[in-house]
């Protein structure tokens, strides 16, 4: 089970979480699905000025407007789920301290950061932005700084790059 993850913050203050969105793909199956949860203590925080702000522009399913504390639920439900699983993410490291401190500790068996693996096969010194890699890689995508969509095209750029 592969498991990106992506979190998206209130641009003018960090510490407020305002999305999460996570994309499960079973490799056996060829199956994704994907998850996109808008945090209610945080909802009327918007983004826009930095960053653009599709909060409300989740592609791939449903968003789900709930708490911090049921949102982690739910992450932590689909994590344990499908375990052992490898965690993929664009410049992961972020969202993995926006995991820690919301009290969602995952443990993956293996970590993949499209940033690196992007930098390793392409002999690049320099990170690229997502939308850059899917451009080069020929993924369409819309609506990217929507954690639920930026989990699934993460997901998508990985497997991209793992072929």
């Amino acid at each position: 089970m592969f498991f990106a993850i992506d979190v998206e913050s209130y641009e003018m203050d960090h510490s407020y979480v305002t999305e999460v969105g996570w994309s499960m793909f079973n490799s056996a199956e060829n199956v994704f699905q994907d998850k996109h949860y808008i945090i209610q203590e945080n909802v009327t925080l918007r983004n826009g000025r930095y960053v653009a702000d599709n909060k409300d522009r989740f592609i791939f399913g449903k968003s789900i407007c709930t708490t911090l504390r049921n949102t982690v639920r739910s992450l932590m439900a689909d994590w344990e789920s499908g375990y052992p699983t490898i965690l993929i993410g664009h410049d992961v490291e972020n969202d993995v301290n926006y995991l820690k401190t919301i009290g969602a500790h995952i443990k993956p068996v293996d970590v993949f950061d499209t940033t690196d693996l992007y930098m390793a096969i392409t002999s690049s010194q320099n990170k690229r932005k997502l939308s850059k890699i899917l451009t080069e890689f020929g993924i369409d995508f819309h609506f990217l700084h929507n954690a639920g969509n930026d989990a699934h095209y993460t997901m998508e750029a990985f497997l991209a790059m793992a072929r």
